[in-house]
């Protein structure tokens, strides 16, 4: 009986203290404080990450006119590494990691709070809002473009080097083949 009434007591006092943080961190984000963290964003200091580090702020701005001009994210990542441009981390680049840095709002001066912009930050930004914008606007168009399926079949087509799609199924008891057809947006 004593074990479960400091049970008890241990879960509530848990929950009032997650809340607590959660409002505080909510409070920051409203006020554009930057949060906490181990690595310093790609851009700014590591001694505040309020402070923009010029260097690294022209590689964001040419990552940003390179992307709107047409260049994917893996091809962004390649090209950084061949530069010699290292992470904060000091891993290669990755897709998902320059798209991180381009879709958040941390370089356009934004506070995000759980995906949510939640207003200005008390930082200075390395691009426009419209910049961005315009980047968010051509990623969800490529999240939409790569979703081709097959008229002739369900399933996903993969590109082919020809301005066309390639199905690839297989059918029962045969090996799989591929054919050429006409594509369906979906």
């Amino acid at each position: 009986m004593v074990l479960r009434m400091l049970l008890a007591v241990a879960a509530n006092e848990s929950s009032t203290k997650s809340r607590r943080v959660k409002r505080k961190m909510l409070r920051n984000a409203e006020a554009g404080i930057p949060r906490g963290g181990y690595h310093r964003p790609f851009g700014y200091e590591d001694d505040d990450k309020i402070t923009v580090r010029q260097d690294e702020a022209q590689i964001i701005r040419a990552v940003a006119e390179r992307f709107l001009a047409g260049e994917s994210l893996r091809s962004l990542a390649v090209w950084l590494d061949e530069q010699g441009i290292a992470t904060v981390s000091g891993k290669p680049w990755r897709a998902p990691t320059v798209r991180s840095i381009l879709s958040g709002g941390r370089i356009a001066g934004l506070r995000d709070h759980q995906g949510q912009v939640i207003g200005k930050a008390v930082w200075e930004p390395i691009i426009s809002e419209q910049t961005r914008a315009r980047i968010l606007s051509r990623m969800a168009e490529q999240k939409t473009s790569g979703r081709r399926r097959c008229r002739q079949q369900p399933r996903r087509m993969r590109p082919d080097p020809s301005p066309e799609f390639r199905c690839y199924f297989k059918s029962s008891g045969e090996a799989p083949r591929s054919r050429r057809l006409p594509v369906a947006d979906g």
